[in-house]
C-alpha cells in the first residue's frame, strides 16, 4: 500500500472516526467526562473544547503511524502557540477547582511540553502521576517514558529519576520505543557504548523507515559510532 495514502488515510479518517464516536457516546450517556459537566469547564469556549478533541485525535493518529507522539518538540507555528497558550490559561482556571482531574492535568502538561516549556511540563507530569496514584489508576508506560524524556531535557542524561522512570516504563511495556531509546543513551553514558549501539540498531529495524524516530535513532547510531572510546591510561 502507498505510504502517502496510508498516512493521509490515518490522519484524516481516524480523527473523524474518533470524533464521531465521541459524540455518539456522549449522546447515549455512555461516557460523559466529569470536566464537561463542571461549571468551570462550561466557561471554556466551545471551539476550544472541539480543539482539545482534535488535538487528541490527530496526536493519536500520528502515534499510530509514527510510533512517536512527541512531534510537538519541533517548534510550532505562532498561531498554534497562541491557541495552546489560550488553552493553558483555561485549563489552569479549571484546575483551581478540580486539581486532581487527570485528563486536564495531562492536557496541561502536554501543552507545556509542546511549547518547549519543559520545567512546567515536568511539574504537571509529576502532578498527573500523583493524581493517578491517589485515584488507583495505572498510567501507561508512555507516561513514564515521556516524563523521563522531559527530565532528561532539563537535567541531562545522567538524571537518576529519569533512569528509574525508564526502568518502570520498560517493566510495563518492554517494547516501548521511547524508553528503549533513552535507556540506550544512558548505557552509552555509563560506558557501555557498544551495547547502546547494538540496541539502537535493533530499534532502528523495528520502526518504520523515514519516520522521525528512525531518523533520530540513525543520528544517534552515527554519533556513537564516530565517538572514539576512552583511552586506557
Amino acid at each position: 500500500m502507498n505510504n502517502t495514502f496510508l498516512f493521509w488515510g490515518i490522519m484524516v479518517g481516524l480523527p473523524l472516526l474518533i470524533i464521531a464516536a465521541s459524540f455518539v457516546a456522549v449522546r447515549r450517556r455512555r461516557i460523559v467526562p466529569a470536566a464537561i459537566s463542571s461549571p468551570s469547564f462550561k466557561n471554556i469556549p466551545l471551539y476550544r473544547n472541539v480543539m482539545i478533541i482534535l488535538l487528541l485525535a490527530v496526536s493519536g493518529s500520528l502515534y499510530l503511524y509514527l510510533g512517536r507522539p512527541d512531534l510537538a518538540i519541533t517548534p510550532s507555528a505562532p498561531s498554534a502557540n497562541r491557541q495552546l497558550e489560550a488553552l493553558i490559561k483555561d485549563l489552569k482556571i479549571y484546575l483551581q477547582e478540580n486539581p486532581d482531574d487527570i485528563q486536564a492535568l495531562y492536557l496541561l502538561a502536554d501543552s507545556y511540553r509542546s511549547l518547549g516549556e519543559y520545567p512546567l511540563a515536568a511539574e504537571y507530569y509529576k502532578k498527573l502521576g500523583e493524581a493517578a496514584l491517589a485515584a488507583h489508576i495505572q498510567l501507561p508506560a508512555e507516561y513514564d517514558a515521556i516524563y523521563a524524556e522531559i527530565r532528561i531535557r532539563i537535567h541531562g542524561i545522567g538524571d537518576p529519576i529519569s533512569r528509574g522512570l525508564l526502568q518502570k516504563a520498560l517493566a510495563l511495556e518492554a517494547t516501548n520505543i521511547r524508553a528503549r531509546f533513552y535507556m540506550a543513551l544512558i548505557h552509552a553514558e555509563d560506558g557501555e557504548k557498544q551495547s547502546a549501539i547494538d540496541e539502537l540498531k535493533k530499534l532502528r529495524q523495528e520502526v518504520p523507515a523515514g519516520t522521525p524516530w528512525a531518523l533520530t535513532i540513525q543520528e544517534q547510531v552515527q554519533k556513537l559510532s564516530s565517538t572514539p572510546a576512552p583511552s586506557a591510561e
